[in-house]
């Protein structure tokens, strides 16, 4: 069934059928594979982590399995979506962002490639942030910015999670990523956009939380603990990328272990600076450089075994 989006002016939006293309006809003709060798990894993972008594909630490691299993197991689609507003009034969506992980023909690819997108709303293009929340609608690090109207937004939007989350129901399934899930949908629900019912979601908020004990972390905050660069947050199109690098970055079990992702250490470690110097810090020597980077974070208290073959590369 095709999902329809009401708008009160125009009527009835109708999703585009876009699985006649060729391009997502050839990527439904590539099967999943090594799922049972991501499980063992996945399984190991958790088993070592779990032993740890400085993790903060080893409860919670269900959350962050299942995750790893989604996302590391490349059992499905990754779909994120990023929304900004006008901060005079916040019912005004001025930009979306999305970005999409589909491991179907990249199963074994060194860098994951993602779709990434950014949606300008024409309605709304003079009404710009900059007093409560930073201005960077013309900061995005993608490609290109598109430029549409508020209902072909929708529409297009609309579309995609027609394909992804409808279509691909019996195929392959898709999560909804998010930084804050619920919030998400909510913005999209008074935009005109919806998700079905019993859409499955990966929330890195709560990922993060659960083994780092911060409950509402900001985007930021996590990208910052998880040592992943970005610039330009609150651009949309940027937003939705780096949620959905988070994502796979707290999702992959190697990863975490080889950026020491589950070692005691400061979520936002502070830094002496001096005088005239606004970010940074001052090291004394090389010696003392090449210590703090690959001998004070790999001590003999690695969450791994050197023998271990199954997660340590």
């Amino acid at each position: 069934m095709v999902a329809s989006v009401k708008d009160s002016k125009n009527g009835s939006v109708i999703p585009i059928k876009i699985d006649r293309s060729p391009y997502f006809r050839q990527l439904e003709s590539s099967e999943p594979n090594g799922q049972l060798y991501y499980d063992r990894i996945i399984n190991k993972y958790i088993q070592k982590i779990s032993k740890q008594s400085r993790l903060y909630n080893p409860s919670s490691l269900a959350i962050l399995k299942d995750g790893m299993k989604a996302v590391y197991g490349r059992r499905g689609i990754l779909f994120c979506i990023d929304v900004e507003a006008w901060e005079v009034n916040t019912k005004i969506v001025t930009e979306l962002g999305i970005a999409i992980f589909d491991p179907r023909k990249q199963a074994n690819a060194l860098m994951p490639n993602i779709t990434s997108i950014h949606i300008i709303i024409k309605e709304n293009m003079k009404r710009k942030n900059g007093r409560f929340v930073p201005e960077h609608s013309h900061n995005y690090n993608g490609k290109t910015t598109y430029i549409l109207s508020q209902v072909e937004a929708v529409k297009f939007v609309q579309s995609l999670i027609q394909y992804y989350f409808i279509d691909l129901l019996h195929k392959r399934q898709c999560y909804l990523v998010g930084h804050d899930v619920r919030g998400d949908i909510e913005w999209m629900r008074k935009l005109g956009i919806h998700f079905p019912k019993d859409t499955s979601s990966l929330d890195t908020q709560k990922i993060y939380a659960a083994s780092h004990g911060m409950n509402g972390a900001s985007l930021k905050n996590a990208l910052r603990s998880a040592d992943i660069p970005h610039a330009f947050l609150h651009n949309a199109g940027n937003d939705a990328y780096y949620t959905l690098v988070l994502a796979l970055r707290l999702c992959d079990p190697q990863s975490r272990a080889l950026s020491t992702l589950d070692k005691p250490h400061p979520i936002l470690p502070k830094k002496k600076l001096r005088p005239n110097c606004s970010e940074g810090e001052f090291v004394d020597s090389a010696e003392a450089l090449i210590s703090r980077l690959y001998v004070q974070e790999y001590k003999s208290d690695e969450l791994y075994d050197s023998d271990d073959e199954d997660v340590s590369l």
